[in-house]
């Protein structure tokens, strides 16, 4: 059963690689399960082979992903087309495309349907049909077998946020639910306006669906405030309410399992949930998108009940009850995307420090992936120091602070305070024996603090646009900063003195990453910007010595050296993590993920790659 849910779990990334990055895919997604038989099998013949990994975003409930959209999507509704189970998805492109859920194939698209907020499927006389409801408040009416549009009608004076459809009285209407708080009941065959009913809890409604309850026809609506009210569609009244999502229910649908009638709900929180309409009980939940959920649809695939949901992280997930009601994530981890990650040693023992916008950071053994300890701090970056022999911890925070914590007992030493708006990035050096941390901010300055002490050394300024990288190096024993911002430039900084040493240019895009090592014992940086450019500099001559166009948009680089080789590991916006020879511009490996949020280089040469929510760490085995 793992084995196939290993397979399913990232299989629109790798169905189309080379055997060898297919197999490498497999092999974390065997880690994140945790299925060390399996994860051995697919490793064994891999240069680099995942040492562990966190599961939080491997589901087994997980069917197949389609992807093909180019935004972010909004709606998903369900049908059957040829006695074939098919999905029809609606996206920020102004697409609405028609799926099949079985082989994950697009069979057709709708055009001139402009922004599409909701969609459902109902019958007219006797043909499958879908309804789309636009943001400008135009409701169409489609024939799924042929594209073609059959109708439209208007009413609500607000954005529609969502439509679904049922019987009453034999005849099928439509309930559409609008920004302004309300639901409406529509006759599909006339457009006729039936009957209005307002949302559950204090917020507007933002997605309905209907089903039966008693045989009573229902419909279930979601609101801004997290919550979903149950109601009677002939008689307007409020049964029930859930509660338990963290964000706004965006979406909903409902379906029966076991005979009984369910209702599904995806929400702003990243989850999707199956409740018990008749009781208001939560029956389980999916994890595993990383953006907002914006839509739910039920299905049948080979006779087995599932949800499919779509996501502002350009994705449909489709998901098996049976399996989900019964299983939790495979390992425990962050609950929202890893930012930033770094490296220490704690106790004689080597340990990656992660951060996520769940506003945690977390400790992790790097040997056995057991989880150290957990504190809650909101963080956009994090670097390493010592402070009297003890492990701290650097991070840098949106408020426009940066605080020294002990790794060890997660206690706040101090607080660098004086940036006047968000601190983007961290780094770690010494002054005169002394530790010192370098931030960056979206303040356009660059400021040096004494770790010990949390006083402000000095301010560099210079860049005429808001930081978003740092990195330290020293030459002829000098510490040095490197810092990239948003006014296309990278400047060095004598730590010491404050003064600008070089500024290197030539960029088309503004500056997305940083970070330093050496070449022939002399120091380099690497930095990537937004023209797909990746480049390495002599920091003493302020040369450039090579540029690497292969990897798309670059978001985080780390260094290091292998087989006494220096490299960097550059993380992109394509979802893949590159292992770049800067000094030969050869790309020795590349890793293949949905997203990458960050990378770094252990203590022992081991990669540690955040892949949305999860942490892999890979080790290299040498050839022979």
């Amino acid at each position: 059963m793992l084995t196939a849910a290993v397979y399913r779990c990232s299989i629109d990334v790798h169905r189309h690689l080379p055997t060898t990055r297919r197999r490498q895919v497999l092999a974390a997604d065997a880690a994140r399960f945790q299925v060390p038989r399996l994860q051995d099998d697919l490793s064994a013949p891999l240069t680099w082979r995942p040492r562990w990994a966190t599961g939080r975003q491997a589901d087994p409930a997980i069917h197949t992903t389609f992807t093909g959209h180019s935004g972010g999507l909004r709606a998903v509704a369900i049908s059957a087309l040829d006695n074939h189970p098919i999905a029809i998805t609606a996206s920020d492109d102004d697409a609405v495309q028609v799926w099949d859920i079985a082989t994950g194939e697009q069979l057709t698209t709708f055009t001139g349907c402009g922004l599409v907020t909701a969609v459902a499927i109902s019958a007219l006389d006797n043909h499958p049909i879908a309804i789309t409801a636009s943001y400008r408040g135009t409701v169409r009416v489609w024939d799924i077998a042929t594209g073609e549009q059959l109708t439209s009608f208007t009413g609500h004076t607000s954005p529609i946020e969502a439509v679904a459809c049922s019987i009453l009285d034999n005849d099928p209407i439509a309930v559409l639910a609008s920004r302004d708080g309300t639901a409406g009941v529509w006759d599909i065959a006339t457009g006729e306006q039936l009957t209005t009913f307002t949302g559950s809890g204090s917020g507007s409604v933002t997605a309905v669906a209907t089903s039966t309850l008693d045989n009573h026809p229902i419909a279930v609506l979601a609101s801004r405030d997290g919550t979903a009210g149950v109601w009677d569609i002939t008689t307007a009244e409020q049964l029930s309410t859930f509660t338990g999502h963290t964000g706004q229910v965006a979406a909903v649908a409902c379906t029966t399992l076991d005979s009984h009638p369910i209702a599904v709900t995806g929400a702003y929180d990243c989850t999707v949930r199956v409740w018990d309409i008749a009781t208001g009980e939560q029956l389980t939940t999916f994890t595993g998108h990383t953006d907002w959920v914006t839509a739910v649809a039920t299905s049948t695939v080979d006779n087995c009940p599932v949800a499919i949901s779509t996501s502002m992280d350009s994705t449909a997930r489709v998901w098996r009850y049976a399996i989900g009601r019964n299983h939790s994530p495979a390992a425990a981890g962050h609950s929202s995307f890893i930012v930033a990650a770094s490296s220490s040693v704690l106790s004689g023992c080597p340990v990656a420090i992660t951060a996520s916008r769940d506003d945690t950071l977390r400790v992790w053994d790097l040997s056995t992936g057991y989880e150290v300890t957990t504190f809650a701090v909101s963080a956009t970056a994090v670097a390493c120091s010592t402070v009297d022999n003890h492990p701290v911890a650097v991070l840098a925070s949106r408020d426009g602070t940066a605080g020294v914590w002990d790794i060890a007992t997660g206690e706040q030493l101090t607080t660098f305070a004086g940036h006047n708006g968000w601190v983007a990035a961290v780094a770690c050096s010494t002054l005169d024996n002394r530790p010192v941390a370098v931030t960056a901010g979206y303040d356009c300055t660059v400021r040096v603090w004494d770790i010990a002490t949390g006083s402000e050394l000095t301010t560099f300024n210079g860049h005429r646009g808001s930081l978003v990288g740092v990195a330290c190096s020293t030459l002829d024993n000098r510490p040095l900063a490197v810092t990239g911002a948003h006014d296309d430039t990278v400047r060095v900084w004598d730590i010491a003195t404050g003064s600008e040493l070089t500024v290197f240019t030539g960029y088309a895009g503004s500056v997305t990453a940083i970070a330093t090592g050496t070449l022939d014992n002399h120091p380099i940086a690497v930095t990537a910007s937004h023209d797909e450019t990746v480049r390495a500099w002599d920091i003493a001559t302020g040369n450039e010595l090579t540029t690497f166009t292969g990897s798309g948009l670059v978001t985080a680089i780390a260094t290091g050296t292998l087989d006494n080789r220096p490299i960097a590991i550059l993380a992109s916006h394509d979802g893949t993590a590159r292992v770049w020879d800067f000094a030969t511009s050869e790309v020795l490996a590349t890793f293949d993920f949905r997203f990458v949020g960050a990378v770094a280089v252990g203590p022992g040469g081991e990669l540690m790659i955040a892949a949305g929510w999860d942490l892999i760490v890979l080790d290299r085995i040498a050839k022979h």
